[in-house]
């Protein structure tokens, strides 16, 4: 990889970064953060993902929660489905910005929307217990069995607890044992 990225091989630059960002031979997250800086320049998304990973948790870089969510919210408007639930967590949890439920509600709902198990299992959650959202427990199974069906065992422990309790759902214990 390393004689195409410097050649400027974006796709190149990309698993170079993630090779010296993740594999313990040859770990090296400054030479990282460097592939994945010339990698984000040319617009390449997951690597932009990566830099702003890298900088809110402070690898290889010294930890800014503020790159980090301009980052994030860059391709997170484009539709990136794990910067959307990355922004929602940091609005969440109050990473690097005041915490905002509705503001956590919405990169969720985008991300839930895409696929993304993660939120599709928040969103779940979060309906079932009205935060950021009016408390829905139809809704939050229905959002339990998108990530149940990904295969998500604690999305499956929540609708199976949802059909021996009868909630948002009626209640069957064949389908709460399953679950």
């Amino acid at each position: 990889y390393g004689m195409a990225a410097r050649q400027g091989h974006l796709e190149a630059q990309y698993s170079l970064a993630r090779l010296l960002a993740h594999d313990p031979e040859v770990l090296d997250e400054k030479a990282a953060l460097e592939c994945f800086q010339q990698a984000a320049k040319q617009g390449h998304t997951e690597a932009q993902y990566d830099l702003a990973m890298m900088n809110l948790n402070g690898q290889g870089v010294p930890q800014d929660s503020e790159v980090a969510a301009a980052l994030l919210r860059e391709i997170a408007e484009k539709g990136h489905a794990a910067a959307q639930y990355a922004l929602g967590q940091m609005h969440e949890f109050a990473k690097g910005m005041e915490e905002n439920i509705d503001d956590a509600v919405y990169w969720y709902g985008l991300s839930a929307n895409q696929g993304n198990v993660l939120a599709q299992r928040k969103m779940g959650l979060m309906t079932l217990r009205g935060m950021g959202a009016d408390q829905d427990p139809e809704e939050a199974a229905n959002y339990f069995l998108l990530a149940a069906d990904q295969g998500d065992p604690d999305a499956r422990y929540h609708l199976g607890l949802m059909f021996y309790e009868g909630k948002g759902v009626i209640q069957d214990y064949k389908l709460a044992a399953n679950y």
